[in-house]
This record gives C-alpha cells, structure tokens and sequence, in this order.
C-alpha cells in the first residue's frame, strides 16, 4: 500500500518509519526544507516516560490564575478575538478535575512507556547518536512546604503509575554536583529515575536518513495546500508543487492539522500553545550537568545536550503566532543562571520558539478519522518527543488493522463530551 506522510516531526518521521518496516510504500511531506524544523527543532529535550502527565492536573486553574499574575509567569494570555482559543480554554478547565484527569494522565503514560524503550532500540540499530542521557531527571524542591505539597502530589500520582521518589539534598548534590553553588536554594528533590533526555533534532536527522536509505519518497520544501476527497475517501494531498496520490493518509501537521481537518468538515479540538527554549554552548565551564533538572517554581527544564545546555519553558495561548518578545528568553536565561550560576555568561546562546499542537485534555489524537483511509497523529503538546514512537507505531498498527493492547478510546479525536 501507498501512504502519504504529512508532517516531517518526530510523529510523521517515525510513523513513515514504522510504516515502511511493515513493507508499505511511504511519501512524507514536509513544509520545511528538512526534517524537524518548527516543534521537534529545540524543545526541552526530555522523555519522561514515568511523569507524562497532563497539564490540566486539578487545581491547574487557580495557579495558572496566579501565573497570570507573575512578571515572570511561566503561562501567558493575549487576550484576542479568538473564538478557537477560549473554547479550549474552557474545555482545559473542564477537563482538570476527577475522574477526567485520572483517565486521561493514564492514556498518556500508556503511549509514553511504549514510546521511549522504541527511541533506544531504534537509535541503537541504526547507529543514531543524540545526546541521550538515561540516569533521570531531578525537580527541585524549593523549600519545607514544597516538599509538603511534593509528597501530596506523589501520593496522589502513585496510584496511576509514575515512578518517582523524593530525595534528600545530599542525594541530589550526590547525583548532580552541578547543584552546588545553590545547595541552599532548595530543600530536597524529586527524582524520576527512569527518566533522561535527548536532542530530538539530531534523532530526527538520523531517522531521515533511515528512510531515505529505505526508499522512502521524501518532498522537503512542499506545503499542503489541502485533500481532496471522493466517496469518503481522500484521494490526494494538493501540494503547492502539485498534488500527490496514495491509498492511505496520515495527518501529522501537529497544530496545523485542525486546518486540513476543518476543510474535510470535521473538527480537532486542537490548539497551538506557544514555547521557548534558549540553548547556550559549556565550553570553559568545567563541571556541567549530567542530568537534566526542573524547577517547578520557575517552571522551566534545564538539559544537557553535549556540549550544550538547553533551558526551555513558556505556556503562550498565542492564537498560533510565532511572535516571542526579548523578555521572553531573558526570563529563560535568568532561570538558568539562577539553576547554574557557573554557566560562562558569554557563551554563544541560540533563541527557539514552536507551538505545542495540544488537546484540552492531554491524551494525543491518534487513530480514525471520519474519511476511512485518513488517520491522525497529532495532538501530542509538550509530550511529542517522550510520545513520538509509541503514537507513530500504534497509528501504523492501526493503517494495518491491527489492535493495540490498550483501550483507543481515550485518544478519539471525537472522544469529548462538550
């Protein structure tokens, strides 16, 4: 069979790769004059397979209300005409309570724990070097009544299946000694211990060119202008340089998907969610990082990537602009200094910024859609990088007519009730 890829991130790449292991003829395209260019480009780097939870967790509203109210908040609203935007905004609320969170939190785990084992073993078999890191990660713990609520919230999240622990300091500067000029700037840690990290661009580049030595047709530089359907089927891709054919489609255009789906008459409840990431070189700085580590206070990840060190954050409901003022990535840069004050302040520093494709509720959209030869693959929010595998080879499963172990309800793209 002939399938037609859209999307050249880490969900069409690693779907057009599972597809062609299974023997199907594979076509991607990709707006981008390479692979991973916009959300997969520079995103915090980390797959966490044990705390890939959704954002909505409950009482999320009260806090972003107060984030909202920060100079340095970690979550931004411009306040549009944007329809679009206020109803996600709803549905998040909605959503961010029992038993909604539970269910949902553990429809992300699912797809996370199957996708991270697949990152190594695919990385391993073709020789594909990213800078991982696979010893865990740590989440600082500012103070005594941070740890309070750290405990609450572990007690809490056990029961749906992260492994995570709490650490005493000592422990944390054991594991990152990096850590020590702040040592008295936090009370202990949390420690993720099946947990690490990656440079999701550099194994992107790597699983091109996995499929171009496979055969696979790849058009760099193409955009899709839209599908053209007969008889419930779509029956090609309208491209700006013409049009390509195939039996089946996968519409893994992360945040613009819900345009194409728009134009088929059916609807993504999807919507872009702006971030950042700035990443500065190490060189001169004699005792970096191992490990990468987050603050929840500051609501940013720190992550080794070689010879670099990445800072990412940001939450801007941005109605899909690129647009990042200074004082975005300033906020960025002071939080690393904060984290690593020995980090060599003039060190060459490169400024990033994507927009997340993210469902109100957390889950991906994978799966049927109502054209019976197109299927999703979007949807994954900050999550893509931990999610991009299991996602891709659960969707090529399913082109096949196989069924995966796990319910697919909760990642329907017609799984809301309102």
């Amino acid at each position: 069979m002939r399938v037609c890829v859209l999307g050249g991130g880490i969900a069409g790449l690693m779907t057009a790769y599972y597809l062609l292991e299974r023997g199907h003829k594979v076509v991607l395209v990709e707006r981008q004059p390479g692979p991973a260019m916009e959300t997969s480009r520079s995103n915090a780097g980390l797959l966490t397979p044990s705390q890939s939870l959704p954002w909505n967790a409950p009482g999320i509203v009260s806090q972003a209300l107060r984030w909202l109210l920060q100079e340095d908040g970690a979550l931004v609203i411009r306040p549009r005409l944007d329809p679009a935007m206020w109803a996600w905004l709803a549905r998040f609320a909605a959503y961010a309570r029992e038993p909604f969170y539970s269910r949902h939190a553990r429809a992300t785990l699912t797809i996370a724990a199957l996708s991270v084992s697949e990152v190594d073993a695919i990385a391993s078999r073709h020789g594909i070097v990213f800078d991982r890191t696979a010893n865990g990660i740590i989440t600082l713990v500012r103070n005594v009544a941070d740890r309070d609520a750290a405990r609450t919230s572990l007690d809490k999240i056990r029961s749906i299946g992260p492994v995570c622990r709490l650490i005493e300091r000592e422990e944390a500067l054991a594991l990152e000694p990096a850590l020590a000029p702040i040592a008295d700037r936090f009370a202990c840690a949390l420690l993720s211990e099946g947990d690490g990290s990656g440079d999701i661009h550099k194994f992107c580049a790597g699983i091109t060119r996995v499929l171009a030595n496979a055969g696979a047709e790849l058009h760099f530089g193409s955009s899709v202008r839209g599908l053209r359907s007969e008889r419930g089927r779509v029956a090609a891709a309208l491209l700006d340089k013409g049009e390509i054919a195939a039996d089946a489609f996968v519409l893994a255009l992360g945040s613009a998907s819900r345009q194409l789906a728009r134009s088929l008459g059916f609807s993504l409840k999807l919507y872009p969610v702006q971030g950042c990431s700035v990443t500065v070189g190490t060189k001169g700085w004699p005792m970096p990082p191992k490990l990468p580590v987050r603050d929840a206070r500051l609501k940013v990840a720190v992550t080794p990537l070689g010879d670099r060190i990445r800072v990412a954050g940001m939450a801007a409901l941005n109605s899909g602009s690129l647009d990042a003022p200074q004082r975005w990535y300033d906020s960025l840069r002071r939080a690393l200094d904060w984290m690593f004050p020995d980090l060599p302040r003039d060190n060459p520093a490169e400024t990033w910024t994507g927009l997340r494709p993210m469902t109100p509720d957390g889950p991906p959209l994978l799966g049927a859609t109502p054209y019976a030869n197109l299927w999703l693959n979007t949807g994954h929010g900050p999550l893509g990088w931990t999610m991009g595998c299991g996602s891709a080879k659960t969707v090529a499963g399913l082109i096949d007519g196989d069924q995966p172990p796990f319910d697919l309800r909760p990642y329907r793209y017609d799984r809301y009730r309102f």
